[in-house]
């Protein structure tokens, strides 16, 4: 089956991600993915009370299968500056995913997942996030912590706010006088505080107005910065997202 995966690079930060649209499993792909998970990770994906979630929580490990079959195949777009692109979506060549893989995902005490290594060498680290259409899963070769969120547009200002410091509210107000549209700017804020936060192993439990985020947002439509928090400091990337979504990942550093 021809899957819709986007891959895409942001060469600075060493991450891949992989973008699939989850409503094109089929029940064999989904019975194969439920079949090779832990306990563990299939309990936590079965609390969600909605199908839909399930799936997309899912879908985000299926990608990790796909794209860890094809890793020899993942050159992808190059990044040109700070601007990470993608060509769009192009189907995953024929192949099975590489399912045992599956079989060593853990999560730990935050709920942050990760590849046991079960005596081989170092495992890549690796990040998950879903949102609406699209399931995500972000891998670091090389190891890195790192953490992955995509949201869908509109965002909700009454569920956003909180998490933005003052200084960072009246950034969002000087770009939208600006002409910035405020809605997709509070967005990509969310998702860069979420990818960071994430990296830490923590996520918004961790008082996220807290962290800092550079001066590139809100005014920048797509490339890269940093976000300072009392435990650290992560680079952010803005990736090339499906229409009315926001993608963005970071690495702690």
């Amino acid at each position: 089956m021809a899957m819709r995966i986007t891959l895409l690079h942001c060469f600075e930060l060493r991450i891949q991600v992989g973008l699939l649209a989850w409503a094109d499993l089929d029940e064999a792909i989904i019975d194969m993915a439920w079949h090779h998970l832990p306990a563990e990770d299939a309990a936590v994906i079965r609390r969600y009370q909605h199908e839909a979630d399930r799936l997309r929580s899912l879908g985000a490990r299926i990608a990790l299968a796909w794209m860890w079959a094809q890793q020899g195949g993942l050159a992808g777009p190059s990044v040109r500056g700070a601007h990470a692109r993608a060509e769009g979506h192009r189907p995953v060549p024929d192949g099975n995913p590489a399912w045992p893989i599956l079989s060593r995902l853990r999560k730990d005490p935050h709920g942050r997942p990760w590849l046991d290594a079960q005596g081989t060498d170092d495992m890549p680290s690796i990040g998950f996030s879903h949102a609406g259409a699209w399931s995500v899963c972000a891998v670091s070769p090389s190891g890195e912590r790192i953490g992955v969120d995509i949201e869908q547009q509109p965002a909700d200002p009454a569920g956003m706010d909180s998490i933005f410091s003052a200084e960072e509210h009246g950034r969002l107000r000087t770009a939208a006088s600006a002409g910035v549209a405020a809605n997709r700017a509070l967005l990509k804020g969310w998702t860069i505080k979420e990818a960071a936060l994430k990296a830490m192993g923590s996520g918004f439990l961790a008082a996220p107005q807290a962290w800092q985020i550079s001066p590139e947002w809100p005014a920048m439509e797509e490339g890269m910065g940093t976000i300072q928090g009392p435990q650290g400091v992560a680079r952010w990337c803005h990736l090339e997202s499906p229409p009315g979504y926001v993608l963005t990942a970071a690495r702690l550093d």
